[in-house]
């Protein structure tokens, strides 16, 4: 009997220890999707910067290349 007894504390802690690390694992896996979402978040926003970044350098330059030619020009009176 004594073994039977022991046999079964043994399995129930086997099985016992599997559901822990499963509920870890889910946890796990739970935070793992949201830094993936997280990191598409801030991919999707990085571009949106590039692209603004982007035009806004040549607005500057457009700016600028329109300012020198204005300057460039002969004197009004």
């Amino acid at each position: 009997m004594k073994t039977s007894t022991s046999n079964t504390i043994i399995f129930h802690s086997i099985i016992e220890d599997l559901t822990n690390m499963i509920e870890q694992l889910r946890i796990e896996n739970e935070n793992m999707n949201d830094l993936i979402m997280d990191n598409q978040k801030l991919k999707t926003k990085l571009k949106e910067y590039e692209t603004k970044t982007y035009y806004g350098n040549l607005t500057l330059y457009l700016s600028v290349i329109c300012l020198s030619i204005f300057l460039a020009g002969p004197p009004r009176i």
